[in-house]
């Protein structure tokens, strides 16, 4: 007789099968949660001890200048952040068209774009969102599907992707990627909302 026929019969006693998740109490007085933090490992004081210790040592060794002999402390190197001149500014837009969606703050970043279009205009919209989202502004991005009016009122006709900075419109993604090969895109930006302060 096989063994399913004499449990089935009380032949055989059934014996509750081991926890594969010895782990995790599933008693109904404790939660998953509780019987997860339970089972995590426990340090000991000597390991806690060297991981602060390790961390104290690093901590030294970046304060201190050790590489060049002195002992002085490290100062961060200094990043060329010079404030860009309105002037500046101006330059870069002067070949690009004033045209902006009316009512909008000029002093942003608008792009419209499109998914319905085919694989090429897609593209070109992710390129351009890429692009700007390298920089960090604040972008603020609208599916012509909902904002034709404002495109079309804009610029007189349907363009994707179309980008619109400081109150210009600067173009497509060539245009846009030919700004920041030339690094004057950057320069643009100056004084866009940044997404993290």
């Amino acid at each position: 007789m096989s063994s399913v026929v004499k449990m089935l019969q009380g032949e055989i006693q059934l014996q509750k099968p081991p926890n594969p998740f010895h782990f995790y109490d599933s008693s109904p007085e404790n939660s998953m949660i509780g019987g997860f933090l339970r089972a995590l490992p426990k340090f000991s004081p000597t390991f806690s001890e060297v991981l602060y210790e390790e961390e104290n040592q690093e901590r030294e060794a970046i304060t201190t200048n050790k590489d060049f002999g002195s002992d002085s402390t490290l100062k961060p190197p200094l990043l060329k952040s010079t404030p860009v001149e309105r002037r500046e500014v101006e330059e870069i837009l002067k070949p690009f068209a004033r045209k902006f969606p009316r009512g909008e703050d000029e002093n942003t970043v608008i792009i419209y774009t499109t998914s319905d279009l085919g694989r090429t205009i897609y593209y070109e919209c992710e390129q351009v969102r890429s692009i700007l989202q390298l920089h960090h502004v604040k972008i603020d991005e609208r599916m012509f599907a909902h904002h034709m009016y404002q495109l079309r009122e804009a610029l007189g006709k349907e363009q994707f992707p179309a980008v619109f900075v400081k109150g210009r419109f600067i173009g497509g993604a060539a245009e846009l990627m030919k700004l920041e090969e030339e690094g004057k895109l950057e320069i643009l930006l100056d004084g866009i909302q940044k997404l993290h302060n």
